[in-house]
């Protein structure tokens, strides 16, 4: 199983930080091999950022640009696709590890709505859970909550400036735009 039922913490020790530019986004990713514990996503890579969240991690240390996961993103931004990384074992609810595996599974460039997502699970009148459910996805992009749209235009996604923005830069790597409000 990608993710595991188990109630684990992530592994916080000697942990590699990776601060990725992905065509002017901000990414920082937390891990180890090709083994992602988490990813941050903002509209610039900001130092104060890298260490206040370096502090939720133990021993982490800058890692290489020939490392597993720097030349993951790198090939995201070319091919829209993401492959070669495993999400830890997620700490989350039931019902949130089956939004996040669904997510997981689910195929770049295809978009979903919460509906359908719910759907999927065997939830099909759970929305707003499914909202709540991806918006507490720890490891975005590597679990896709930014193809997850509303019926009637764009969905969330994070709070907080340029998160739109964020969602649709993400979505133009996997030749999707960001659906207009209806």
């Amino acid at each position: 199983m990608i993710l595991s039922e188990k109630e684990k913490k992530p592994n916080k020790t000697s942990l590699c930080r990776y601060a990725i530019d992905l065509d002017g986004l901000g990414i920082v990713v937390w891990g180890k091999g090709s083994l992602v514990d988490a990813v941050s996503l903002h509209d610039t890579v900001a130092g104060e950022m890298v260490s206040r969240l370096d502090a939720h991690f133990n021993s982490t240390v800058p890692g290489g640009s020939d490392d597993p996961i720097p030349i993951a993103f790198e090939r995201y931004v070319k091919t829209g696709k993401l492959n070669g990384l495993i999400p830890v074992p997620l700490r989350g609810t039931e019902f949130q590890r089956a939004i996040w595996r669904a997510l997981f599974e689910l195929p770049a460039g295809r978009l979903i709505t919460y509906g359908e997502l719910g759907r999927v699970i065997g939830k099909k009148n759970a929305g707003r859970a499914v909202g709540g459910a991806v918006g507490a996805n720890p490891i975005p992009i590597l679990i896709p909550c930014h193809r997850v749209v509303g019926k009637n235009g764009p969905g969330g996604f994070g709070s907080g400036r340029g998160a739109l923005d964020i969602k649709a830069k993400l979505l133009s790597f996997e030749g999707l735009s960001l659906p207009e409000k209806k």
